[in-house]
């Protein structure tokens, strides 16, 4: 309620003061309105800017500026509007933009002022430069509320919602195939900041997660991203497969307050025999089929030797089953820790994204440095910056980035990538873990699922 007040009273005084410089200021043939839909915001918190031109007479040329900030993600929202409008009893055109602003910096943000830059032509026919100005007011950027987890990605949204849907009510069979497909949608939010959906399934559910498909849509009220994370589950022995609750932290900016989006928890029922029940029930079967004369394989020797051939190829199979499961025992420590995510496959993805030009550099930075540097709040880029005292990344990663969400997307230039490429493998090899431990950190799932 405090915090809603002060935005109310904060946004009346800037439309007051906007007001009063036309009244007492330039003349009314051009002149530039701003407005935003927040009067303070936290970090990385969308702020939606609406910057309106207002013309009359005949302009023959003009350009409008765009806004921009060293410390802030700007993206513009669709393409402009066109239309009309009285003031003051005189008819106006208007041009209307509208972008996304996302501070990536506490403390104040200052946007430099949008100009206007055009040309009119006069009743008399000559031409009139026009030149206007305008300046939004200072918006105080908080940081991360003390009450947000810290083991949580920050994700400051207007409206968030997870769904699952897959999971059958009914019985399944053990072998069967099931695809899971979870969503992930936020308001105010771009796709790179939403994390990956990663529920934990119990060892007799075999898992096979696919690539998450992100994507981010524009509207005139800013940005919607949504995520979505396709899983084929295999039921792999019969019995209750319980699927534990899944809960995701995000700040509610309009309650301001904290909230959980949640997937509760799931028991499957599966039917039927594993492959290993099935083959061992076989040999029993062949025993009960046999006769029970004693002297029945001296009245068909042909019977009795085949009995034993097959025999005694069965139990070389089972020896050699054996010895391939004592090789496989002691192997599978070994590979299990190769296929295990690890710090070192960690920072391989990222720096394949930076090469790659990718939206995803940032979350793989933060998920990189969580297991490099244990214990280190990295919330956000600018935490992880600060705790590390890494200035040159910092400034990196500026660049990058303006590179990627700029009005145009282009891709950033190969030397920017080989500079940040440079700095981060300088930072994992001067900086070290807490306790002076310099090794890759232990791998996040080191158990494993069994095959």
């Amino acid at each position: 309620m405090v915090r809603d007040l002060v935005r109310n009273i904060l946004s009346l005084m800037a439309l007051t003061l906007l007001t009063l410089s036309f009244a007492h200021g330039a003349p009314r043939d051009a002149f530039i309105e701003l407005s935003a839909d927040k009067a303070e915001v936290y970090l990385q918190e969308q702020l939606v800017l609406t910057v309106r031109l207002f013309f009359s007479g005949n302009l023959v040329r003009g350009e409008l500026s765009e806004p921009e900030h060293p410390d802030a993600v700007i993206e513009s929202l669709g393409k402009q509007k066109d239309y009309t409008r009285f003031r003051d009893g005189i008819r106006y055109r208007v041009v209307e933009r509208r972008y996304a602003v996302f501070p990536q910096k506490t403390g104040t943000l200052v946007l430099p002022p949008i100009r206007f830059d055009g040309q009119t032509v006069a009743s008399d026919g000559t031409l009139q430069r026009l030149r206007r100005e305008q300046q939004l007011y200072e918006v105080p950027v908080n940081d991360i509320p003390e009450v947000y987890p810290e083991n949580q990605p920050w994700l400051p949204s207007s409206a968030l919602t997870l769904t699952q849907e897959g999971l059958p009510d009914s019985a399944l069979d053990v072998g069967s195939n099931l695809s899971v497909k979870t969503t992930l949608e936020a308001e105010g939010l771009t796709a790179q900041a939403l994390p990956g959906v990663r529920r934990t399934y119990p060892d007799t559910l075999k898992q096979y997660p696919e690539q998450p498909l992100k994507h981010t849509r524009s509207t005139p009220e800013g940005l919607q991203a949504s995520l979505q994370q396709s899983t084929a589950l295999v039921p792999l022995t019969p019995g209750e497969a319980t699927i534990p609750a899944f809960r995701l932290a995000w700040w509610n900016t309009n309650t301001d307050q904290l909230e959980y989006a949640t997937l509760p928890a799931r028991t499957l029922l599966v039917t039927g025999q594993s492959t290993a029940t099935g083959q061992t029930s076989s040999p029993t079967d062949t025993e009960a089929s046999e006769p029970s004369s004693g002297n029945a394989e001296s009245r068909d020797p042909v019977w009795f030797w085949a009995t034993v051939i097959l025999s005694l190829l069965w139990l070389a199979t089972l020896a050699a089953w054996w010895l391939s499961r004592r090789v496989s025992t002691r192997t599978q420590p070994q590979a299990q820790q190769a296929t295990d995510t690890s710090e070192q496959r960690a920072f391989e993805q990222l720096i394949e994204a930076i090469e790659a030009g990718s939206e995803e550099t940032s979350g793989l930075l933060l998920r990189w440095a969580r297991q490099r540097f244990p214990g280190l709040r990295a919330g956000t880029r600018e935490d992880l910056v600060r705790s590390l005292e890494a200035r040159d990344l910092e400034r990196l990663l500026r660049r990058y980035e303006q590179c990627l969400f700029s009005a145009g997307g282009s891709s950033p230039e190969p030397a920017l990538k080989k500079q940040l490429t440079a700095t981060l493998k300088d930072l994992r090899n001067t900086k070290k873990g807490r306790g002076g431990q310099a090794d890759p950190l232990a791998p996040l799932y080191p158990e494993g699922l069994s095959d």
